[in-house]
């Protein structure tokens, strides 16, 4: 579900599975290219590798205090977003 569910920042895509290409597209962009769109790519996957290093981070010591019911929040995440996803699916779209 992961790779499968984020796969571009605005018009940059990564991979959400490995950190390690979207850190390689970052220096890339910066080290490559002076374009000012790039940096902002740059700063966007360089953002995202930080995001995924602080999930981890907090799911590691989450792990650690909580055992096993470490896995509720996630699954209760899980189950609302899906919830939400049918609820909108459901709802009738406005006639213009």
């Amino acid at each position: 579900m992961q790779s499968a569910s984020f796969r571009q920042v605005e018009r940059w895509k990564y991979l959400s599975v490995t950190v390690t290409g979207n850190m390689l597209r970052a220096i890339d962009q910066f080290v490559v290219t002076t374009d000012r769109e790039a940096a902002r790519g740059t700063g966007a996957m360089l953002t995202l590798c930080l995001m995924f290093l602080l999930g981890a981070a907090v799911g590691g010591c989450t792990t650690r205090l909580l055992g096993a019911w470490s896995l509720a929040l996630p699954i209760a995440s899980s189950i609302c977003v899906l919830w939400l996803c049918r609820r909108h699916r459901l709802r009738p779209e406005a006639e213009p």
